[in-house]
């Protein structure tokens, strides 16, 4: 009869712990039972394929075997005390639930739901202590903590993204995630931060705009934006309303404009408050004759005729936005003439920012009565 253990686990790795020891009497018959013995643990360590039934406590101290069918569906809390080193290969027959415990039982941070058909591979740790060396799902991803089994159960859904929401996974689309973006921030002074840059407006493109560095679509500076051309073919006025804020130039041109009397033209502006009709402080000059502003920038000396068309153009340049302070210079010619063209010159300060120009005839009687005109503004 053999005189040495048969099962590995009961085997040290101190050889001098091992039976026999040199007082054990070893005949032949002896000799041979221990080594036929040593070759069955062998044999049953390496390959040899066992059963146990799962309970709490499914106890692989009493299986030689590496290979070990788990049956059953009892909840797993340990696997029982057997020598620190022993590797087992569990392959579960059923789902139960193999649970994790930081010291006894130690998985991959949460419990482990089993299929028929997984495998887990568990090396002893010593005083009932195991560690979960690799799990093997017999088809799809095990899910090892909550987070992965609940985005393992979201729907599938083309072009979403998987977003931690409120505390929570969720599928969302594209345009919810990126409502949830951190927004740029321009710079306006010490410097911007980085991050999701707005939207163009309608229209934006059209206008040219470009992304500034404050984080704003605006219009490139130095060009100008050219308004729509008007015919003025009635009315004693007419006029650009509602110009944007922040200009610095406006340039008033004409083409064959002329009146059904002989009043004289001119050019007003304005704000919020309405058009201004005094502080022009300026003179319109042809020839050696000149007239003296008084209600509006005059554009002529003398209209002698209603057949006389005006031509040329009136620039406004902003000198003083405190103020609003305009200066004014043109050139405009009468058409059947001979006295040369009218030289236009001087200043207006307005009582808020300008935002319309109109032109009109002095007398507040005569109207337009032909011939174009428009405006060009930055």
């Amino acid at each position: 009869m053999a005189d040495i253990t048969s099962t590995l686990a009961s085997w040290s790795s101190t050889a001098g712990n091992n039976q026999p020891d040199n007082a054990d009497a070893v005949g032949p018959n002896t000799l041979a039972d221990n080594l036929r013995t040593i070759q069955a643990v062998v044999r049953d360590a390496v390959a040899g394929s066992g059963t146990i039934a799962s309970a709490t406590t499914t106890d692989l101290s009493t299986v030689n075997d590496s290979y070990i069918a788990v049956s059953g569906t009892t909840t797993i809390t340990g696997l029982g005390t057997v020598s620190a080193g022993i590797v087992k290969f569990l392959k579960f027959d059923g789902a139960l639930t193999f649970t994790h415990n930081a010291t006894s039982l130690i998985l991959f941070g949460s419990n482990i739901t089993t299929a028929a058909g997984d495998i887990a591979v568990m090396r002893s740790e010593g005083s009932g202590n195991w560690r979960c060396l690799s799990f093997f799902p017999r088809a799809g991803v095990q899910t090892y903590d909550a987070d992965l089994a609940t985005i393992a159960g979201l729907t599938a859904t083309t072009d979403n993204f998987i977003q931690s929401k409120s505390s929570a996974w969720a599928s969302r689309t594209p345009t919810q995630v990126t409502a949830d973006l951190i927004a740029v921030v321009g710079d306006s002074g010490a410097g911007g931060t980085k991050g999701l840059v707005p939207a163009p407006s309608a229209g934006d493109a059209a206008a040219g705009k470009y992304l500034k560095a404050d984080g704003t679509w605006s219009a490139p500076g130095g060009g100008l934006t050219l308004g729509t051309m008007q015919t003025w073919s009635s009315g004693v006025a007419q006029g650009f309303t509602s110009l944007p804020a922040g200009l610095k130039q406006i340039t008033v041109s004409f083409s064959g404009i002329s009146t059904n009397g002989t009043s004289k033209i001119g050019l007003q502006i304005g704000d919020s408050g309405g058009y201004e009709n005094t502080g022009y402080n300026g003179t319109t000059t042809q020839g050696t004759t000149r007239d003296a502003w008084s209600n509006c920038i005059l554009i002529e000396v003398t209209n002698g005729a209603a057949a006389y068309a005006h031509h040329g153009a009136v620039t406004l340049t902003l000198m003083d936005a405190s103020t609003n302070l305009w200066s004014v210079h043109g050139c405009v010619s009468l058409d059947t003439s001979t006295a040369g063209a009218c030289v236009v010159s001087g200043t207006k300060a307005l009582s808020a920012t300008l935002d319309r120009i109109q032109i009109t005839t002095t007398g507040g009687v005569d109207t337009g009565d032909g011939g174009t005109w428009n405006i060009a503004y930055q």
